[in-house]
């Protein structure tokens, strides 16, 4: 696993993404496989962001509830692209083409 560190301008921090083996993205997909929408985003988002819970959630408490949702669907499409196994779900597909 690596982790790579890109800086967020609209959170004003450096986003700690992971970068999973093909074994790992693999055992995650099949633990978050059977939950829902909403809840296999959240799963993705802790899972590849390392520091989510501490940095990004500061941030994203200090926007609007709108920009914090715009930044969030920034975050978990760099998780798909940085992690590209995690996205071959048709679930997935519906949730990055949204109007």
């Amino acid at each position: 696993m690596n982790i790579y560190q890109i800086y967020v301008p609209e959170l004003a921090i450096y986003v700690k993404y992971k970068v999973l083996d093909p074994d790992e993205a693999k055992s995650l997909i099949a633990e978050v496989g059977e939950k829902s929408a909403k809840e296999y985003r959240k799963a993705i988002l802790e899972s590849v962001i390392f520091n989510i819970r501490t940095d990004v959630a500061e941030s994203l408490r200090v926007m609007s509830r709108s920009a914090a949702e715009r930044c969030l669907d920034a975050l978990y499409a760099g998780c798909i692209m940085l992690n590209p196994r995690s996205r071959y779900r048709s679930v997935d597909r519906s949730c990055l083409y949204k109007n």
